[in-house]
């Protein structure tokens, strides 16, 4: 079960931080010549994690041709650098509070036009964030407007343990409940935001009386970076699937997956940034 990532959060789970249409590459890697294209400019918006954009950024090209030409962003985060590009290329995007972002283009794509597409988002410059590990208080409160889904059954409550991060990005959270199998997923940091998105597994609750309730999602929010995180609240745009079934549901099942003559009930709900996560340490 799978939602629609929001606009408005930082929340994306691996997060790639720069985003290239006409053939991007991390490293720009070379090429035949045969398989490149010389396009007439590059084009594109400079956003920071909510997606607003960032006026007066410098996109720079840092190396390849016309290495040194730059552009600044407009009040729309705009940008345009004329020139007749030949990849690979080294691009990057500076704006005062902000980590520098870099990212090649390869532009081995044959048929792009006379222009190129690319996209930078940028990274608050601040103190390094952190959670404080061990043993969290998780609800989760389903939007009021999901009235398919029963009220009590509208906020659920887990235990949820935070580890030391495993990357510089991501913190494993282990969760668990009355109903809810021990699963793990990530909340991912950025700067000083914070969030979940929905490529993380969709949990299941096996709740009594052949009743189920699936739910996935994404959100985030901005947090305080000088201190350890010990409670956060933020907006959650959940996808919530419940059903009420004549006979157990297989293990690997989900309510989409039930014969029909089954479901005595069912309902699916999704409500963009209404619901709400709450973390709190014990």
């Amino acid at each position: 079960m799978k939602t629609s990532k929001p606009r408005t959060a930082g929340i994306v789970l691996a997060l790639s931080m720069t985003s290239a249409a006409c053939g991007s590459s991390p490293n720009a890697p070379g090429a035949a010549q045969a398989a490149q294209q010389m396009v007439a400019r590059i084009v594109g918006h400079v956003s920071d994690l909510d997606h607003q954009p960032v006026s007066g950024a410098q996109v720079l090209v840092v190396s390849g041709s016309h290495a040194g030409a730059d552009a600044v962003t407009d009040a729309a985060g705009a940008f345009s650098l004329p020139g007749g590009f030949i990849g690979p290329l080294v691009l990057s995007a500076t704006a005062s509070g902000s980590k520098t972002s870099t990212q090649g283009m390869s532009l081995q794509c044959g048929s792009c036009g006379d222009t190129a597409l690319l996209n930078f988002f940028l990274i608050p410059d601040v103190a390094p964030f952190r959670f404080e590990a061990g043993e969290y208080d998780m609800t989760v409160s389903i939007d009021a407007a999901c009235t398919g889904i029963p009220l009590a059954l509208r906020t659920r409550n887990y235990t949820a343990t935070i580890a030391q991060p495993s990357t510089d990005t991501s913190y494993p959270i282990s969760i668990s409940g009355d109903y809810l199998r021990r699963r793990i997923f990530d909340f991912y940091v950025w700067g000083d935001h914070v969030g979940i998105d929905s490529e993380q597994p969709t949990l299941r609750e096996e709740l009594p009386d052949r009743t189920y309730l699936f739910w996935n999602g994404d959100g985030g929010t901005k947090v305080d970076t000088s201190v350890p995180l010990v409670s956060l609240s933020m907006p959650f745009q959940g996808a919530f699937d419940y059903c009420v079934l004549k006979s157990p549901l297989d293990p690997t099942g989900n309510c989409s997956t039930a014969p029909a003559d089954q479901v005595v009930v069912r309902a699916r709900c999704m409500s963009p940034n209404q619901d709400r996560l709450v973390l709190k340490r014990r």
